[in-house]
């Protein structure tokens, strides 16, 4: 799988204030300018990002030689203009395009003006945008212009988006052979024209001294791609008649990142892009987990009360939340009802070794319960598919040994996709004969000891690597699904394969036991939270948490580095770094 990502960079938030004085002769010939003045001149803050045919760090270009300033909080994303794109070698692809405007803090040290040739000497420094480091060989030395501005508006052509040969691009369901002669947008931009060019040295302080001669009309700009162009107007600074100071303090800037697009939707438009409806089952499952996180477990009592009216379906899963809010809630009849039903699921007797069984035990209705379980057990025995049970996990069993084959370089990928494709074909017969594979038919999944259930079942992992190889069956397995979940008879809302499609590209990540949120995610609390509740689960309920994805711990050092420049740490969740191996 390949993956699309514009940029991703680091904000340094530093700021600082400077008072320059300047000696008595030397006011008789230079106009001095302090960064209170500077920054009274800051004009169309947080708008534009700098386009140049000469910059190689832009991914779009201008189409003209002047340097050019572009208005980007109206872009759309490279999907929403029509454009698409098809693997030609067989593996599933993804274009994932997130985008995001850093900002720059420019730090005025010294500026003065020769009034007798009106040449300006302005000296400083620049903090924030993006990391220091190099980003695909691109350093972030800012370009800083002296000129005159020409309004103007921009196209937005396509340049080759993904330099492979495995991936056709398409644009409103033609093949893009020249990719210079589409034009996605038009976009409000400026050009500079009679200017002076400069350039800082790279890294986390970038510092400038420049000496420019200065008209009523000059615009100082300071421009990096993908952070928001820094304008002053110093022509009608320097030539104003009375300057205003401001008599405030400078408040430190804000660097954090504008979104303007996340995993391919346009953040400005994002509530237009409606979440399929989910059926009211989750509603209340998710009602009740909520309740959970905040320990309320008789209001989550009540709440998975409601499943047990007009024989509604229920998963395992939030059985095994619903018999421990009834034993919290000292609701022992429901605690018993709900644990009958367990059994008919196929939890084993083991089971009922958790400590919150420990509750109820002395209850009579438990003795009662213990002398029916092995009827329930037969009942369970006599709803399973021996045939459906030993042809998934014969099926699963071939999957591995290949996918372990291909892991250690005994067989090729081109071998590794004949067996995914083999094994969809086998599956979809298998479904289509014996029906789908219901928690009533093959039981459900259980943790090694027994006593929590497991969220996916064992032949999910059939789905993951028909989606990865993107098989042509893939489809047909998928349509099944989405019958099989209308029937509740699998659980697609949170099955975890959304994740999978969108490349473990989420806000939340964990890294060696820790919590991360990207930078440029505004983080979501009740997920962090739910996350946490995880890692910290006396009694193992079952907690939906959202897509999040587990960073493994690979190549320690650029893994480090990777996270420290695009992420926040949120909090310690656990002292095992390899807890995802157990």
């Amino acid at each position: 799988m390949r993956i699309f990502i514009r940029i991703i960079a680091i904000t340094i938030l530093l700021s600082c204030n400077s008072t320059i004085f300047f000696g008595q002769e030397n006011l008789k010939i230079n106009k001095a300018f302090s960064q209170k003045i500077f920054d009274n001149y800051r004009i169309d803050s947080n708008i534009y990002e700098f386009w140049w045919s000469r910059g190689s760090y832009n991914w779009f270009i201008s189409g003209d030689t002047l340097p050019t300033f572009v208005d980007v909080r109206q872009y759309k994303g490279v999907l929403n203009y029509g454009v698409a794109f098809s693997s030609t070698n067989g593996q599933n692809f993804h274009f994932i395009e997130n985008f995001s405007m850093y900002k720059l803090n420019v730090n005025i040290t010294h500026c003065k003006l020769n009034k007798k040739d009106s040449i300006a000497t302005i000296e400083g420094a620049i903090t924030g945008g993006w990391s220091g480091r190099n980003w695909s060989g691109v350093q972030n030395n800012v370009d800083i212009f002296i000129g005159r501005r020409k309004d103007t508006a921009t196209l937005v052509r396509a340049k080759q988006f993904i330099k492979s040969k495995d991936v056709a691009v398409f644009y409103k369901g033609k093949e893009i052979i020249d990719h210079k002669s589409i034009v996605l947008d038009t976009l409000p931009s400026f050009s500079i024209y009679d200017y002076t060019h400069y350039k800082t040295n790279h890294g986390n302080e970038r510092t400038f001294k420049i000496k420019s001669k200065i008209d009523k009309n000059s615009l100082l700009i300071f421009g990096l791609g993908s952070c928001y162009t820094e304008i002053y107007d110093i022509g009608k600074m320097v030539y104003a008649k009375d300057i205003v100071t401001p008599k405030k303090r400078r408040k430190q800037k804000d660097l954090t990142p504008d979104v303007i697009i996340r995993n391919n939707v346009q953040e400005s438009k994002k509530e237009n892009f409606l979440t399929k409806e989910k059926p009211v089952y989750y509603s209340i499952t998710e009602k009740a987990e909520n309740y959970i996180l905040r320990k309320q477990y008789g209001k989550a009592k009540l709440v998975y009360d409601k499943l047990l009216e007009n024989d509604q379906y229920v998963f395992a899963r939030d059985m095994h939340n619903a018999v421990r809010c009834a034993i919290f809630a000292r609701d022992y009849k429901t605690a018993i009802t709900w644990s009958e039903k367990l059994v008919i699921k196929g939890v084993p007797i083991a089971y009922f070794n958790s400590k919150i069984f420990d509750r109820i035990k002395k209850q009579k209705s438990w003795s009662e319960f213990l002398k029916r379980f092995d009827a329930l057990h037969k009942k369970y025995k006599e709803g399973l598919n021996d045939n459906l049970i030993q042809r998934l996990d014969e099926l699963v069993h071939i999957d591995q040994t290949d996918y372990f084959k291909n892991s250690k370089g005994e067989i090729q990928l081109s071998e590794l996709r004949k067996t995914t494709e083999s094994i969809d074909k086998e599956l979809i017969k298998l479904i289509q004969k014996e029906e789908f594979p219901t928690e009533e038919k093959i039981g459900v999944s259980l943790a090694k000891d027994s006593m929590s259930i497991g969220t996916t079942p064992k032949y999910f992992v059939l789905i993951v690597h028909s989606y990865q190889r993107n098989t042509k069956s893939f489809r047909e397995i998928n349509a099944l699904m989405g019958q099989a979940a209308k029937n509740f008879e699998y659980d697609a809302v949170r099955n975890n394969l959304e994740v999978f499609k969108t490349v473990g590209n989420t806000c939340l990540k964990v890294y060696k036991g820790n919590l991360y949120n990207s930078k440029t995610c505004t983080i979501n609390e009740l997920q962090v939270k739910k996350i946490a509740f995880k890692f910290n689960n006396e009694h193992r309920f079952i907690m939906d948490a959202g897509g999040y994805t587990i960073i493994p711990l690979e190549n320690e050092d650029e893994d480090d580095k990777y996270v420290e420049e695009n992420f926040d740490f949120v909090m310690k969740l656990t002292e095992d770094w390899l807890f995802y191996e157990k």
